[in-house]
Order: structure tokens, then C-alpha cells, then sequence
């Protein structure tokens, strides 16, 4: 079974360059671009490690 990633980072760029490599290291990586796409996705899907881009729109720069 492979590792699941939730990768937020929203520089498409970027993003696609990181999941190329992890999913060539063997994880599976669900790519979003802000903070409520990730609500939506956390919500319908179980993950192993989430990989966030901060400052990212949507998404408070402080712990809770």
C-alpha cells in the first residue's frame, strides 16, 4: 500500500514538479492549490502526511 500525500502549494509550477518526484519515490500525492480545496479533500479522503506551502491562501499562518 502506498503512502498517501495531501500536497498543498499553490505555485502550479511548482506543485506538479513536486508530485512528479514523490510519485516517482512510490507515494501516491493528491495535489491542491489553497486552503479550501484541501478542506474538501481532507473531508473525503484519509491521508499519511499532509506537505503545506505557508503563506497559502485559505489557510491561517497560525497553529491552532
Amino acid at each position: 500500500m502506498k503512502t498517501k500525500l495531501l500536497l498543498l502549494e499553490d505555485d502550479l509550477t511548482l506543485s506538479e514538479t513536486i508530485v512528479d518526484y514523490l510519485e516517482e519515490q512510490g507515494f501516491e500525492v493528491t495535489a491542491v492549490y489553497d486552503g479550501d480545496d484541501a478542506n474538501e479533500v481532507i473531508y473525503e479522503n484519509k491521508f499519511d502526511l499532509f506537505l503545506l506551502d505557508e503563506p497559502t491562501a485559505g489557510v491561517s499562518p497560525k497553529l491552532k
